[in-house]
């Protein structure tokens, strides 16, 4: 008995020990297994291919836009694309932007391009290249965007691309509004005029016995304490169809204040002054407020103009502060619908080694599906009409959406300088130092005045010569290719798209010039892709990104197969195992090895990794034809046809010679009689 229990417990002891090392072996196992397992998975859901790294030179942009906005963007980019992009982003402080923009060009270490308002672009328009038509048209230009990036057309191409917009919208107060009776467009798509803030301030604004102001309806007419005086002012005479500046025949920029040929913004003083004189029947605002913003969050104003970059402010000083938005109040008759808007867009520098390769990076990262993406991350209404034409289910950016459809700007030198004469013209005019109109013709002369110091009276907006790599409205950076926008990591497996044989100069000069005619015969937008050995190159590229994609999952099921038989105790399984694993392993590094191998063979074929984005496809300006994409040489570079010329595209009107009142049904805010117009 005692031998048989020790023999018992000899056997039950041994076979614990078994166990437990086997237990623990097959841990390791399946803990490798999952390793793989995972590491796989990640390389498939990331794998790019080895030409979608680096393909794109480093280019350096300069702006006021916020940097961290734009990194994050800039990755969120590289985290979709086949083809990986290096921007340096380097912020500036706007005032002092164009002082640093033109040191740093006097050095020879100026950026590539630039990424500021619109309304900054005149001082330095002529250190910028225009974009020539014959590379992006007008009329793709235009319908891409919204109508205020006409401020980028010049009489040779676009000054600029559109990247956001931010407009200028009427916040007001919930509960002063409510408490007074007053309803505030219940329709999204209503329309406020300024007229019926005379029926505002008797509800809206409270005064004492001795004429203090305590609640206010409405801060306007003057800027020492209306945040965003520049912006309501020149809102209120683009209203009227006037573009407050406007370019000459010789290229030049002067102000438009003065009436000529546009609209007179006389009526707009007057009626923006009437708030602050104690006189009037719209008194509402003086000096002794605080800022215009402080007083909206501290609940004493009803009515707040301010910018669509201004709400999570607004929200954050002050949580219970129950306001909404709605579109600014337009002119009741005549006139135009308009609200300023902040434009922010790229702009590309004349003395720029790398133009070309900046223009790749900007048609790339404004195409409408990334746009998109920064106008949601950044709560402002996009550029894009595509994307506006999406539409949103947000409420306060269906009133973005609304103002960015309206918006406009002026080009100006200095929104400082700009701000200090409008100040200057308003404050003479409230004071009665000045009538209106005397306010307003000594504003356009100051106005020109540096206007004409900033800028050179030559034109600015010179033609140039472009070597520039794609054409039309091209959201792929891979240039040569047709457009792709697809951002799932088959599309690079697919057969290589392109035109046909390279064709002689007689024959490439005959093709369509108008590019909805090209895109309906080959599919695209201009230039011509010839089928030439890079596109063999390229095509030999996606056929080796099956095989290792197809390889790695092949790898993957037989790892997974292996640590299947293993796990499951059976002696000739675990040693089929033990024997397909090390195959596994050694086969999947071969396969790594051999496409490396592979892969750096073609980059030596074609002299380098290039071969990937393409030679030039510079147009022939001149006779207002795309050039061919380039032929490959011996040493693997690509080099296509230039020219210049002038295009025949013509700049969009800046401005039309109507006008508008402010008037209302039982009088005007003008003083005049009952009924009139001012």
């Amino acid at each position: 008995m005692a031998s048989s229990s020790f023999g018992l417990n000899f056997y039950i002891t041994d076979s614990s020990t078994i166990n437990m090392k086997t237990s623990k072996f097959q841990v390791i196992v399946l803990v490798t297994l999952i390793v793989f397992i995972i590491a796989g998975v990640i390389a498939f859901a990331t794998f790019k291919g080895s030409a979608s790294k680096n393909q794109i030179p480093p280019i350096t942009i300069w702006g006021t836009f916020p940097k961290a906005a734009f990194d994050q963007y800039v990755t969120q980019i590289n985290y979709a694309s086949p083809q990986q992009m290096t921007v340096k982003y380097v912020q500036q402080p706007p005032d002092t932007f164009s002082s640093s923009f033109v040191a740093a060009l006097a050095r020879g270490t100026g950026p590539d391009a630039i990424l500021i308002p619109a309304d900054l672009l005149l001082a330095s328009a002529d250190k910028l290249t225009p974009i020539p038509y014959s590379v992006l048209p007008q009329r793709t230009f235009m319908n891409a965007y919204i109508d205020e990036a006409a401020v980028y057309l010049s009489p040779n191409g676009e000054l600029g691309i559109p990247f956001i917009t931010d407009p200028l919208v009427m916040y007001w107060n919930r509960d002063m509004y409510n408490a007074a009776g007053l309803v505030i467009c219940p329709d999204p798509a209503c329309s406020l005029y300024w007229d019926q803030f005379k029926g505002f301030n008797e509800k809206l604004t409270v005064k004492q016995d001795n004429g203090t102001i305590s609640k206010s309806a409405v801060a306007l007419g003057d800027f020492t304490n209306v945040t965003n005086a520049r912006e309501i002012l020149g809102t209120l005479f683009m209203q009227l169809g006037n573009p407050i500046t406007v370019e000459n025949t010789d290229g030049s920029i002067s102000s438009a204040l003065k009436p000529s040929s546009t609209a007179d913004p006389v009526p707009a003083v007057t009626f923006f002054t009437q708030f602050v004189n104690p006189n009037s029947e719209n008194y509402s605002w003086n000096r002794s407020w605080p800022a215009s913003k402080t007083a909206f969050l501290a609940g004493n104003l009803a009515t707040y103009f301010g910018l669509a970059s201004e709400l999570p402010d607004l929200r954050a000083k002050n949580p219970n502060l129950n306001f909404d938005i709605a579109p600014l109040p337009q002119v009741r008759t005549g006139g135009t619908k308009a609200a300023y808007a902040r434009m922010y867009g790229f702009s590309i520098v004349k003395s720029s080694p790398n133009s070309n390769t900046a223009y790749q990076i900007i048609s790339a990262i404004t195409a409408p599906e990334y746009l998109a993406k920064i106008s949601a991350s950044m709560y402002l209404p996009s550029v894009s009409r595509q994307v506006i034409a999406a539409g949103s289910s947000d409420p306060y950016m269906t009133v973005f959406n609304q103002e960015a459809l309206v918006a406009k700007t002026w080009l100006d030198v200095d929104p400082a300088q700009s701000s200090r004469i409008l100040g200057d013209m308003i404050q003479s005019v409230s004071s009665g130092q000045k009538s209106p109109a005397q306010a307003v013709n000594e504003a356009d002369y100051q106005y020109n005045y540096i206007l004409q110091q900033a800028v050179a009276p030559t034109a600015i907006f010179q033609p140039v010569s472009w070597n520039v790599a794609a054409a039309g409205d091209v959201p792929d950076v891979n240039i040569g290719q047709k457009p792709s926008n697809s951002t799932s990591p088959f599309g690079y497996f697919r057969l290589t798209q392109c035109d046909g044989p390279t064709l002689p100069p007689v024959v490439a000069s005959a093709l369509p010039t108008d590019p909805t005619k090209f895109q309906d015969e080959y599919g695209h937008m201009p230039p011509y892709v010839p089928c030439d050995f890079r596109h063999l190159m390229i095509q030999a590229q996606y056929l080796i990104n099956v095989m290792i994609v197809l390889g790695v999952l092949g790898a993957l099921i037989g790892i997974t197969y292996a640590g299947f038989l293993y796990i499951k105790g059976d002696s000739s399984d675990r040693n089929k195992a033990k024997d397909m694993l090390p195959k596994m392993f050694w086969g999947f590094i071969l396969m790594l090895t051999a496409w490396f191998i592979v892969s750096q063979i073609m980059v030596w074929l074609t002299g380098s990794s290039a071969y990937m984005s393409g030679g030039s496809n510079a147009g022939d300006a001149s006779s207002g034809q795309q050039g061919n994409s380039g032929s490959q040489s011996n040493s693997g570079s690509a080099s296509g046809g230039t020219g210049n010329g002038s295009s025949s595209g013509q700049p969009a009107n800046p401005g039309d010679n109507s006008s508008g009142s402010f008037e209302g049904g039982g009088g005007s805010f003008g003083g005049g009689g009952a009924g009139g117009t001012f």
